[in-house]
């Protein structure tokens, strides 16, 4: 159960929203990935957001002992 977890109230709040969250096909033109993938070693994560002096779409990936910007 979540409860045993150890989660705050806030982060079970986030699980409950996330877990009830439709699951939806992707947008166009988004598309899997042919082969061969490129694996990333030491990646931890992806951030993504709004560059607010453009206003275009970036991305920051994050990874073992290093960011890269």
């Amino acid at each position: 159960m979540a409860e045993d977890l150890g989660l705050t109230g806030y982060q079970l709040g986030l699980r409950a929203r996330f877990l009830a969250a439709p699951v939806v096909a992707a947008p166009v033109p988004w598309r899997p990935a042919d082969s061969p993938v490129a694996a990333v070693g030491g990646l931890l994560g992806v951030g993504f957001g709004v560059d607010p002096g453009t206003g275009h779409e970036t991305g920051r990936p994050i990874s073992v002992g290093r960011t890269t910007i």
